[in-house]
């Protein structure tokens, strides 16, 4: 397989059985639900040292559906500093940036099925996160056509989520937390297209696909109770251990959580 590289964009050329994913997609689930979009659409690279909240190495094709510029120029791409964190309030409901969703035990959609997300981005118009626990079989030497391109990163490909699976985002922790496109918390967010991508950081990971909601899809996935909430800490966004990230954080938060976290996969097999 291969990635596509260009200034300021690269692009997965292979489809999901490259990237060895375990689980299938649903239908439709490449595509971005209506408003995830716009949010995509705020995190494009409008150029070198850019530091609006942009994924990083959108493919043009990619980028091209992620929804209209304007929202990005209506709200000054949405903050005065890539360090300030957008709170908002839809029906009482607060912005969940930053932390982790764990997926809940009756979330069986196989997209999210045990997952744990990075919230990257949440605000009205929509979310976007990361799946930090599903490592692919490919490495992102082997994807990328010109590794050149990208900083020092970890060795293997993980798979974001369902969501442009064609597009590749960098998490990283940043030696100066003001060169992120996006920061999701402390010091850990998205690096920028262009000359940002020569930001000097202390680690970084790269992401096939993400996950994205639109206007108070979220919210509402919360209300039902089909994720459970944590704080993002630096282990979990860079673990070592991704697939047993899911109980870790689980038993973390003790109580019932804990008991959550030792369920077998099969609630019948007990």
């Amino acid at each position: 397989m291969g990635l596509t590289a260009g200034r300021g964009a690269l692009g997965l050329t292979a489809g999901r059985g490259a990237l060895g994913l375990s689980g299938p997609l649903g239908a439709g689930a490449d595509r971005a639900p209506r408003g995830a979009e716009r949010v995509a659409g705020r995190l494009r690279a409008r150029g070198p040292g850019n530091l609006c909240p942009t994924p990083t190495f959108l493919a043009g094709r990619e980028a091209s559906r992620a929804g209209p510029e304007s929202l990005a120029a209506d709200r000054g791409c949405g903050r005065d500093s890539p360090a300030t964190s957008v709170g908002y309030a839809r029906g009482g409901m607060e912005s969940v940036q930053g932390q982790l969703l764990i997926a809940g035990p009756k979330l069986l959609d196989p997209n999210f099925w045990r997952t744990v997300v990075l919230v990257v981005d949440h605000t009205e118009e929509g979310a976007l996160g990361l799946v930090l626990n599903r490592p692919s079989q490919t490495t992102v030497r082997e994807a990328v056509s010109e590794p050149d391109l990208l900083p020092e990163l970890d060795e293997t490909l993980y798979v974001g989520g369902p969501v442009q699976p064609s597009a590749l985002i960098v998490l990283a922790q940043f030696e100066h937390p003001g060169d992120a496109a996006l920061l999701a918390f402390d010091d850990v967010g998205v690096l920028p297209a262009g000359e940002g991508r020569d930001a000097p950081l202390r680690r970084g990971r790269a992401f096939a696909g993400h996950a994205g909601w639109g206007p108070g899809q979220l919210d509402g996935e919360l209300e039902r109770g089909d994720w459970i909430l944590d704080p993002a800490r630096h282990e979990d966004a860079f673990t070592d251990e991704p697939l047993s990230l899911w109980q870790t954080v689980l038993t973390r938060k003790g109580g019932s959580y804990a008991l959550v976290a030792r369920m077998p996969p099969d609630p019948s097999v007990n």
